[in-house]
């Protein structure tokens, strides 16, 4: 239901407090539950809901044989909700220190087998930041690529042993991003594999739009597999007045259509950056999420 952990604000007791995902309703929880728990017909499923200071908040109740299995207070807050997420954690530790000096949500995408990757998402985690992974995919461009990269043409079997060791290299995150791929995303068999992993396992693709002809979105949907896209690239200059102007950009998005992903990465600038803006931006009514808070 939420995909990821780090939406669970409270967990202790059989009571659970935490986010609510943008496409769950009271509505599509009476049915998800009502379809977990098909081999259970004595279990009866109750939901309210309550306003309190503009958030909307599910109260959820699972009762078995007059038991109270689960009791759960999920909320979804007012206004525009903006993704960050930043790539290319674990070639270094020079920006670790921004984990914990921004306060504010934003996604680290971590490479996998990298000298500081595992260090990379195990601070993330502890900052309760997002941590997705960010899996290297075969470029147009001839150029130096990761040792455990999806290629065109692979195999359904190759694509599958490469993604899953990946995945286990940085403890098994929930999600993950591409990191370049612009051939890769555009090859519609190696994305069908790709997807048809991502839906078996229950996690969530974003795309990256590294190529304008990408199948990822397209495929998703086709395997049943969660998935959003990149709306705007934060820094393909590193100038900050660029990059606050990206973020603008970005949060014009997010009040348009409800949300917006942008795609950046660990640079100092872009840290800086959003050290400054994102306190301005929550003021103005933006909230910053997971990314398993918007994929659908």
């Amino acid at each position: 239901m939420l995909l990821d952990p780090a939406l669970v604000i409270y967990d202790k007791g059989g009571f659970v407090r935490a986010k609510l995902p943008l496409r769950h309703d009271a509505g599509s929880l009476q049915s998800l539950f009502k379809k977990e728990l098909s081999a259970f017909p004595e279990a009866n499923v109750k939901l309210d809901e309550k306003r309190e200071n503009g958030a909307v908040i599910t109260m959820l109740s699972v009762v078995i044989n007059e038991a109270e299995v689960l009791k759960a207070e999920l909320i979804k807050k007012p206004g525009p909700k903006i993704v960050i997420i930043l790539d290319d954690w674990g070639y270094n530790t020079r920006d670790f220190a921004y984990l914990n000096s921004i306060k504010q949500t934003f996604n680290c995408a971590v490479l996998p087998d990298l000298k500081h990757s595992q260090k990379a998402a195990e601070l993330a985690r502890a900052s309760k930041k997002g941590v997705i992974l960010h899996l290297p995919m075969q470029p147009k461009a001839v150029m130096p690529m990761e040792k455990s990269t999806i290629m065109s043409g692979m195999n359904e079997n190759a694509v599958a042993s490469i993604t899953g060791k990946n995945f286990k290299s940085i403890g098994y995150p929930r999600g993950a991003n591409n990191h370049e791929g612009s051939m890769a995303t555009a090859d519609e068999k190696v994305m069908s594999y790709l997807m048809r992993y991502f839906a078996q396992n229950g996690l969530f693709f974003i795309d990256s739009r590294t190529a304008s002809n990408s199948a990822a979105m397209r495929e998703a949907k086709k395997a049943g597999a969660f998935s959003a896209q990149r709306d705007v690239f934060l820094d393909n200059e590193k100038n900050p007045e660029y990059i606050k102007g990206q973020i603008e950009q970005l949060a014009g998005l997010a009040k348009k259509k409800g949300y917006a992903v942008g795609i950046g990465h660990d640079f100092p600038a872009t840290l800086e950056v959003l050290a400054e803006l994102m306190p301005k931006l929550e003021a103005r009514g933006y909230e910053f999420v997971y990314a398993a808070e918007v994929v659908n």
